[in-house]
C-alpha cells in the first residue's frame, strides 16, 4: 500500500482515538507532548504521522502500532491482551482455601 493511501488510514485511526477519549485536538495533543497544530495537520492528511508522534501515541493510549497505521483491526496489542486474559482468568477461578 502506497504512502498515499495509507494516509486515510493513519488519520483517520488518529481521530478515531481521539474522538474514542472525548478530547478535543488540543487535549489530545498535550497529552502527547505535541503541537495541537501536528493533530490538526495528521487528521487532514496534510501532514504524515512521524515514528517519533506514532511511537508516544501507541505508549500513552496503550494502543498496537499496527492498529495505528492500519495493519491490524486490533486495537490493543497481542501482549496486554493476554495481561488482561490472564487477570480475568485469575479474578473467575474460586479460590480454594482449606
Amino acid at each position: 500500500m502506497s504512502r498515499e493511501r495509507k494516509a486515510p488510514v493513519i488519520s483517520g485511526r488518529v481521530k478515531e482515538l481521539r474522538t474514542e477519549h472525548h478530547l478535543t485536538q488540543e487535549e489530545f495533543a498535550e497529552s502527547i507532548g505535541v503541537a495541537t497544530n501536528t493533530i490538526s495537520r495528521i487528521e487532514r492528511k496534510e501532514m504524515s504521522l512521524s515514528s517519533e508522534v506514532a511511537l508516544k501515541i501507541a505508549d500513552e493510549y496503550k494502543i498496537s502500532l499496527d492498529w495505528l497505521f492500519g495493519r491490524s483491526e486490533e486495537e490493543i496489542p497481542v501482549p496486554y491482551l493476554q495481561n488482561l486474559q490472564e487477570a480475568l482468568d485469575c479474578i473467575s477461578e474460586p479460590e480454594i482455601v482449606e
